[in-house]
């Protein structure tokens, strides 16, 4: 297959450094790999296959000759570079939701990512979902036909936003070990030992944009607007993985196993559910995991059905889920 020059943007973030991480064990097809971030990080080195790369200052110049870029940033830098450097032709993979185009997970929708890429046209702006999105599609699409309603609540660990999440969390950890505090830089309020009701501004309806992010992407990956979503997303104390607490109003009934079974059977799904042996997904078990684990299985009436969600919110949450994407295009390119 024809390797391609690939580009990061964010290379020094969490997710930034899981990408290259992925790239690498992946054996993606690069013919070189280029890193940019703020003028701060400018010649920082980052291993990539044996060899020391350094991080280059983000500018629109900078960016021309990739013809795969990767945006691990925030949504006004997605905003203010990738739309020049997909009208120069490339192939864009952005993880903020800044634009719409078109979002993929590649288990659940990389059909029509692929309907796309027939057309010919290479310089997109291909969106990766909300690591909660991305999961919750992935679990409810083998059951997406039988589901009316979808009540969730999402519990976000502090690397969703970044490195500069992590960085807090530590920091408060140790101050209030040492008898200290300090105000919040960036969540609404402390979050070590704490739970925050709050992911994203709040709108003028009640809800966050974290909320309304799932309920929109989740429509976009299914194909249809007919599963009303109801979320509470929460930031929770801990660096890594994503859980999720799901409950399903169905049209027709449908028993736990039959569930599970269908679950079993779905693409990029592990079942983890025996309870009695304490087998169920759990965060801490999950951190380098490449799946969405659903565990929890159960009924309460024969038209209700409970899951829990969870998985490495870094990685099918975010640069896994990427990188799947790139190697769909480079696939339909290679055919066409």
């Amino acid at each position: 297959m024809r390797e391609s020059s690939v580009g990061i943007v964010g290379a020094t973030g969490a997710l930034g450094r899981e990408l290259v991480q992925i790239l690498e064990s992946r054996q993606f097809p690069t013919s070189s790999l280029r890193l940019f971030a703020s003028e701060g990080s400018v010649g920082e080195k980052i291993e990539y296959l044996g060899s020391e790369l350094s991080v280059e200052k983000l500018t629109a110049d900078t960016l021309s000759g990739c013809e795969i870029l990767f945006f691990a940033t925030p949504r006004e830098v997605t905003r203010e570079y990738a739309p020049d450097a997909a009208n120069g032709g490339a192939f864009i993979v952005d993880s903020s939701g800044a634009f719409g185009e078109l979002a993929v997970v590649p288990e659940v929708n990389g059909d029509a990512l692929r309907a796309a890429l027939r057309l010919g046209r290479r310089g997109v702006i291909i969106s990766s979902p909300s690591s909660a999105a991305t999961q919750l599609a992935v679990a409810l699409k083998p059951i997406q036909n039988i589901v009316s309603r979808a009540v969730v609540t999402t519990l976000e660990p502090v690397s969703t936003i970044g490195q500069r999440g992590v960085d807090e969390l530590s920091k408060q950890v140790l101050e209030l070990f040492n008898g200290t505090d300090s105000e919040p830089e960036h969540f609404p309020a402390r979050v070590a030992f704490n739970c925050i009701p709050q992911v994203g501004a709040f709108l003028p309806n009640g809800a966050t944009e974290g909320e309304e992010r799932i309920q929109g992407e989740l429509a976009t990956l299914l194909g249809t607007d007919s599963i009303r979503v109801t979320a509470t997303t929460v930031r929770v104390p801990t660096f890594s993985c994503i859980s999720q607490s799901v409950v399903c109003d169905l049209t027709g009934e449908l028993t736990a196993e039959e569930a599970r079974e269908l679950l079993r059977q779905s693409p990029g799904i592990v079942v983890s559910d025996d309870p009695t042996s304490g087998v169920y997904p759990m965060n801490a078990e999950l951190v380098g995991s490449d799946a969405v684990y659903v565990g929890r299985i159960r009924t309460e009436s024969p038209r209700e059905l409970l899951l829990w969600i969870a998985s490495d919110n870094l990685r099918k949450g975010g640069a896994l889920n990427m990188v799947q994407i790139a190697e769909i295009a480079i696939t339909e390119w290679a055919r066409n």
